[in-house]
């Protein structure tokens, strides 16, 4: 269960949300900009949240503004230094990853946010994602060009040795030119007012109030199969999560090599070297 916004925590009751999501045995996942992050809510996370994303996207605070709205990089990157900290002391197996966000903005700046992510920061793991065009009303203006998508692959590949990155080599070798079947009923996805949005974020056709029907039963209406049908094959997006979570669908090789051997024994790795002090 991933709990996103926006920025979950302005939710006052977060903590009591995953609490509970983690009683029904699920695992769970924020992505947040840390900037309404507290010292004393490093045990929380540590005890109830399975995976910590945290969204940064440059090294430079001019253009963390740009993009966020806001100057607050370095407020940030101070309290990703007492989480990283707090979890070490708390031996805790909470794995804490960088979203990166790639636009035109940060593709030439990669080789540095992979840097300040691990070397600096002392981060688990970092993810990326080309921005999405259907993303925002200003999305289509942070499209990164052929060559900045290039360098970033390259710099991504060349790095994949050396540090525990979330992303398959299969996804990066194939962005722009996605080869997959999206399963988007694979995820469920569940807006603010509790809503379930379908099929999926971006192309939103139809929400269904999950306060008046349950969702095992909107789960196996007729009408409902149909839509997610519909979308079986689209490709539309760009993002990991959709892509590798189709992958792993049916690919074996997939699974034991870009997965497992390429990204979870990694990071795994990683957090253990962290919880010795020895990252």
């Amino acid at each position: 269960m991933t709990f996103s916004g926006g920025e979950p925590f302005i939710r006052k009751d977060l903590f009591e949300l995953v609490s509970h999501a983690k009683s029904l045995d699920l695992v769970t996942m924020v992505i947040t900009n840390m900037n309404l992050f507290k010292k004393d809510h490093i045990e929380k996370i540590a005890e109830n949240f399975d995976f910590f994303g945290v969204s940064i996207d440059t090294i430079r605070p001019e253009v963390y503004k740009e993009i966020r709205g806001i100057d607050c990089l370095e407020r940030i990157k101070q309290n990703i230094h007492k989480l990283m900290d707090g979890l070490s002391k708390l031996k805790a197996q909470t794995e804490v990853c960088a979203m990166v966000t790639v636009s035109n903005k940060n593709a030439y700046e990669i080789h540095e946010i992979i840097h300040m992510v691990f070397d600096e920061l002392k981060m688990d793991t970092i993810s990326f994602n080309l921005i999405d065009p259907n993303g925002g009303s200003t999305a289509k203006e942070f499209i990164p060009t052929h060559e900045q998508i290039n360098y970033f692959k390259k710099v991504v590949v060349d790095h994949k040795s050396l540090y525990p990155i979330s992303n398959s080599t299969q996804y990066i070798n194939q962005l722009g030119n996605f080869d997959y079947k999206c399963n988007p009923w694979k995820c469920v996805q569940i807006d603010h007012k509790g809503c379930l949005i379908v099929p999926c974020l971006f192309l939103d056709e139809k929400k269904i109030k999950l306060r008046k029907q349950r969702l095992s039963d909107v789960w196996k209406s007729k009408h409902i199969k149909n839509i997610y049908s519909q979308y079986s094959n689209c490709k539309m997006c760009n993002l990991g999560c959709v892509a590798e979570s189709a992958w792993s669908t049916y690919d074996l090789n997939f699974i034991i090599n870009d997965s497992f051997r390429g990204i979870i024994i990694p990071t795994i790795k990683r957090i253990r070297a962290r919880n010795k002090g020895t990252s």
